[in-house]
């Protein structure tokens, strides 16, 4: 449900969680193994950059938007724990092992370790990002949302670089800048367009009709979609005042982000999500 997207001809759930596997996996081993070939930074940079809007391109293909996101917060978090594990950590070993031994460090261990430590540090906020994305579906939610997440990851790697900056005595506001235009442009992006005024007003009998039928499977205080034993995100929909209490939220995910339902598995139509819109645009809505 969060993962598979309900078009999807490729994959099912178990092909959809193999993939997701394979991908974190293949992702530690190509960076590991660039890291062994590439001794400049800058190729290596700009190999990494490339192959990230590739992984965007190629997850937001595959999975659902929310789904997407998380993927790829997995794939780097998981490749920063590994450069702790198995290059960082067993530096130290290395290094404390030739100091009790009575001799001088290799220094090709520090530098491997310094390498990696450099590359977590700039890889920490965008995987942050990632994991927090759930939170925020106008982001997975837009019809462009690998450009979204590749160039939020870019946006969250040159905050990372600014704050590195200053920290060394450096002007930051470069990175700044840049960071901002970035963001700027993601918001450009994401902004639904304006709407045309509605014709005609929406009472809420008709948003309790689209409710019953599009949302309450999963929202209802006995959900009846499988494998949902209570509401999801602990929003019940049964009565009138509930849907007058979730408005903002219902339109917010319905009409705006349009990432609800959910895959849109009660296949919720255009017409539907409009009228839920022109419902909450034309003022307070009550009864």
């Amino acid at each position: 449900l969060y993962l598979v997207k309900p078009e999807s001809h490729l994959l099912d759930t178990s092909a959809a969680i193999a993939t997701s596997i394979a991908m974190i996996v293949a992702t530690w081993v190509i960076y590991h193994l660039l890291c062994r070939w590439l001794a400049d930074d800058r190729h290596l940079t700009a190999i990494g950059v490339v192959l990230i809007v590739a992984g965007s391109a190629g997850v937001c293909a595959l999975y659902t938007g929310r789904g997407a996101f998380l993927q790829m917060g997995a794939m780097l978090g998981t490749t920063m724990v590994a450069n702790v594990f198995f290059v960082i950590m067993r530096a130290q070993r290395e290094i404390l092992s030739a100091i009790a031994r009575g001799e001088d460090p290799d220094p090709r261990w520090s530098a491997r370790a310094q390498r990696r430590s450099l590359h977590n540090n700039y890889l920490t906020l965008p995987v942050l990002v990632c994991m927090l994305s759930p939170h925020y579906p106008l982001l997975y939610g837009s019809r462009h949302s690998w450009g979204v997440l590749a160039a939020l990851m870019l946006a969250a790697a040159l905050a990372r670089h600014a704050v590195n900056r200053y920290q060394a005595g450096a002007s930051p506001w470069p990175a700044t800048s840049g960071c901002v235009v970035v963001i700027a442009a993601i918001f450009a992006a994401i902004t639904p367009s304006a709407r045309a005024e509605a014709t005609a007003a929406t009472g809420l009998a008709e948003v309790r009709a689209v409710v019953d039928q599009r949302c309450l499977p999963c929202h209802a205080s006995a959900p009846t979609y499988p494998g949902m034993p209570s509401p999801a995100a602990g929003v019940a929909l049964d009565s009138n005042d509930d849907v007058i209490r979730w408005a903002p939220r219902i339109w917010d995910r319905v009409a705006v982000s349009r990432t609800m339902p959910l895959n849109n598995v009660t296949q919720m139509t255009d017409a539907e999500r409009a009228l839920i819109g022109r419902w909450f645009e034309s003022g307070t809505p009550t009864y």
